[in-house]
């Protein structure tokens, strides 16, 4: 069963290391942009701007805008559109020249940005080709070394990296969209994977503060619960092969799986955090066909299909007036067009908010065996080495930046070379360091991941009972030869003795398997087993038992008989969460089929229309 619940579990996210990257934002536009990210030695990963899915967003310069500010002062640093190029080839003119003219009218003290922008002007597929183009241009076993990769390697090289050893650079593809939209990317990102030479990951965008009419689906639990499913189901048929325009790899060849995960909104209280934990907590049981039903062997379930979270967006509802006018009696207007000049905040002010969500989601994901796994890429108004640490500190595995600390610069090499970044990665352990650490870190959560599927599994319940009642039968067995052989004074016959021990024997490996039980449900759980009282009553009666057993023959029968209704007490109780747990599984199973059969008369329903 535990074998079976493997199928469930998402693929990690890829090692990002330097654990430093950049946000989906207007840098991560054109075919340059990302070119000039995965250049860099200095990011372990490359996040896209997001995109839709066949059209690109209808940006328009003279609405979707962003301003740089000082948020001591309010006094603006420049803006801009970021529009990007629209025509899809990422090459576009007017976007760069944008960005040039920003870049020179920034202001050195600003720390915070607000932006009235939608999406990417540029579709999915044109970032599906942006990344081939970038994987072709990758060094093959046969050929030289490619300029992109020679200056990571330099850089490597420096850090004590092997020659030989080649680390490729993924990229998280952000995509938003309708829930059928945002399945049909995840179909052709994980179909082109096979095409491509790093590794893929998706980023579900459902924060976006900025769309008319629109509003952010994470905040709304069935909103996100339509989200999560579609992707599940995507998942679950990925070696479909439908779908137009997916980049190449149709057909019915099998789809590689990969990782996807969801760039959440800033939440402000536990009630929003807490309908993205329980829709988390449920989605495992969207996927589809036999793989939801027949194997959750626990009582919580399948494991959450998400890999990652990213938090967090820019905070809505934002506006930043205009410089002070030298006449008083002018009123001030907004610095952005469109919506009364209400956008989404990133930079310094945001900073507090996001490390908050960040350390909440950590706190409620590690609090649920279904969650656990789910990584967080903590992004918002990080702008030095402190903020990063602080970042790291509450649970993110990586630092996503939002702009504002690269607003001064065009590229992230830039940046280090202005020292804007440069005692963020001074903060970096060395390769060595981060080859034998990293080593037994990811070994011990593996190790961990796997302890928690088992004790979770229905083999473990039923090797426990086995054990218990080969344990009662040992204790009683025992009990009953000590008083017929009293009561008919054969105690010194030759058979007694060595029965007697092999009993004992017998029952202190038990006892110490017992332990050993304990000891690992510990190292599963971590202290949170200690939290639920019937784990401590097991704790004691294991506990009790195997001191019973090394005391051997020197107890009385009531300590003996009190062992013995304690065993059998945990026997009954694990048979009861046993049935207890099957009893909701039937339930739940119950609760899907009544949905899928309402969805079905919807759809008759549509039909006959």
């Amino acid at each position: 069963m535990a074998a079976h619940r493997d199928e469930h579990l998402p693929p990690p996210l890829t090692l990002i290391y330097p654990p430093l990257l950049n946000s989906a934002n207007p840098w991560a536009t054109t075919l340059e942009d990302l070119k000039g990210l995965f250049g860099c030695p200095h990011t372990g990963a490359v996040t896209t701007r997001t995109a839709l899915l066949d059209e690109g967003f209808a940006h328009d310069d003279l609405v979707h805008q962003y301003a740089f500010f000082d948020v001591g002062t309010h006094v603006s640093g420049g803006f801009g559109s970021g529009g990007g190029g629209g025509d899809g080839d990422g090459g576009g003119d007017a976007g760069v020249k944008e960005k040039d003219s920003v870049h020179a009218k920034r202001n050195e003290n600003a720390n915070a940005s607000l932006n009235t922008l939608g999406y990417s002007p540029i579709p999915l597929d044109s970032y599906l080709d942006f990344i081939g183009t970038i994987s072709d241009a990758l060094t093959s076993e046969s050929d030289p070394d490619s300029a992109m990769e020679q200056k990571n390697k330099k850089m490597n090289k420096k850090k004590g990296e092997k020659e030989g050893e080649k680390k490729r650079k993924p990229f998280i593809i952000s995509v938003t969209g309708d829930p059928a939209e945002v399945a049909e990317c995840y179909r052709r990102i994980a179909r082109r994977q096979r095409a491509v030479r790093v590794p893929l990951a998706m980023e579900v965008n459902l924060s976006c503060p900025n769309i008319p009419g629109k509003p952010p689906p994470a905040y709304e639990g069935v909103a996100l619960g339509l989200y999560l499913r579609a992707v599940c189901e995507a998942v679950g048929g990925r070696g479909d092969g439908g779908g137009e325009g997916d980049g190449g790899g149709g057909g019915r060849e099998k789809a590689v799986r990969i990782p996807w995960g969801l760039k959440t909104p800033p939440y402000t209280h536990a009630g929003q955090f807490e309908r993205l934990a329980s829709a988390l907590r449920e989605a495992g049981s969207y996927y589809s066909g036999s793989r939801s039903t027949s194997g959750d062997s626990d009582g919580a379930g399948a494991p959450c299909p998400v890999s990652f979270i990213t938090a967090t967006n820019t905070l809505g509802s934002c506006l930043l007036l205009a410089d002070p006018s030298p006449d008083p009696h002018q009123q001030p207007s907004p610095k952005l067009p469109g919506a009364l000049g209400i956008g989404g905040m990133a930079g310094a002010p945001l900073h507090p908010l996001a490390l908050g969500n960040v350390a909440t989601l950590r706190r409620l994901l590690d609090a649920d065996v279904r969650t656990r796994h789910v990584a967080l890429i903590g992004v918002g108004g990080v702008e030095d080495a402190a903020g990063y640490r602080r970042m790291r500190a509450v649970g993110a595995v990586a630092v996503g930046d939002d702009a504002t600390p690269l607003h001064r610069c065009r590229t992230f090499d830039e940046a280090v070379a202005q020292g804007h970044l440069a005692s963020i990665l001074a903060t970096q352990p060395s390769y060595e360091e981060r080859g034998v650490a990293g080593t037994l870190r990811s070994g011990y959560h593996a190790c961990r991941a796997k302890t928690q599927r088992f004790f979770r599994s229905k083999t473990k319940h039923w090797l426990i009972l086995t054990m218990i009642i080969l344990d009662i039968a040992d204790i009683l067995t025992d009990v009953f030869i000590a008083l017929i052989t009293c009561e008919l004074r054969r105690e010194d016959e030759p058979w007694v003795a060595p029965t007697r021990a092999a009993l004992a024997y017998f029952a202190s490996t038990l006892g110490r398997l017992f332990v050993v039980e304990l000891i690992l449900s510990v190292f599963a759980d971590g202290l949170e087993f200690f939290y639920n009282w019937s784990h401590c009553f097991d704790a004691l009666v294991i506990v009790l038992g195997f001191a019973v057993d090394l005391l051997e023959h020197n107890v009385t029968g009531e300590i003996v008989s009190l062992i013995v209704i304690l065993r059998l007490w945990r026997f009954f109780k694990i048979v009861q969460d046993f049935w207890g747990e099957q009893a909701e599984q039937t339930e739940e199973l119950r609760k899907r089929v009544e949905d899928l059969e309402k969805r079905n008369a919807d759809l008759e329903a549509q039909l006959m229309i």
